[in-house]
């Protein structure tokens, strides 16, 4: 019997959530409520019975503070896995809430029978994503190493001829801007075209492109 915990702030969904999952057998909502201060004057945080998994509602217009409720849950119920169910894709609060100890994240896009499946996969195999949020997070992780391979490989010159190509200059152009030959010009770009791995100019800029 996995033991659930809801919070949710629209009233109507919490209502839905509520008579949907309570008719799963191996379910037991044992609190729901539409924020983390009702959580708190509930005294919930005060019983022995404690969840196995909190669904959380992230509010779309919510700032990152909203995420800060996510410690106090674990403070409270160090054992328990935290699964964000909202309506925001944004990569940076995916990966923020990963870190501030979420378990999973599931999209209100998604169907009442897909939560019911995360809660489960996330109570089984200890985390959930879904699939949409797996995309922004492995665009979030290229552009990561992307700004690594920027910041750690090109240096000096080949940094300033990659912001020339940038700007749509040609290499003559480059070559009389940085005061170098169009022979040290072709140079560098052969050596930035190896370590970002492209073919061309064109690629270049917008593999360059996908990491802003």
């Amino acid at each position: 019997m996995i033991k659930l915990g809801i919070i949710e702030d629209n009233i109507s969904l919490l209502k839905n959530l509520n008579i949907f999952l309570g008719n799963f057998p191996d379910l037991q909502i044992i609190f729901s409520f539409n924020d983390f201060a009702e959580f708190e004057l509930s005294g919930k945080n005060e019983k022995v019975l404690a969840p196995d998994i909190i669904l959380i509602d992230y509010p779309e217009n919510s700032d990152k503070q909203s995420l800060d409720l996510l410690p106090k849950f674990l403070e409270i119920y160090p054992r328990v896995k935290l699964l964000i169910y909202t309506e925001t894709d944004n990569e940076d609060m995916i990966v923020e809430s990963i870190m501030r100890g979420a378990n999973g994240f599931l999209l209100k896009s998604n169907t009442l029978y897909d939560i019911y499946s995360a809660i489960k996969d996330c109570c089984e195999f200890g985390g959930f994503i879904s699939p949409k949020a797996v995309l922004r997070l492995i665009n979030f992780i290229h552009r990561k190493q992307l700004t690594g391979v920027l910041n750690d490989e090109l240096k000096g010159k080949q940094r300033e001829i990659t912001s020339c190509l940038q700007q749509g200059l040609t290499y003559e152009e480059i070559s009389q801007q940085l005061g170098i030959t169009k022979f040290t010009v072709n140079y560098h770009v052969q050596r930035i075209f190896r370590k970002m791995m492209v073919k061309s100019r064109t690629e270049l800029i917008y593999k360059l492109s996908k990491g802003e």
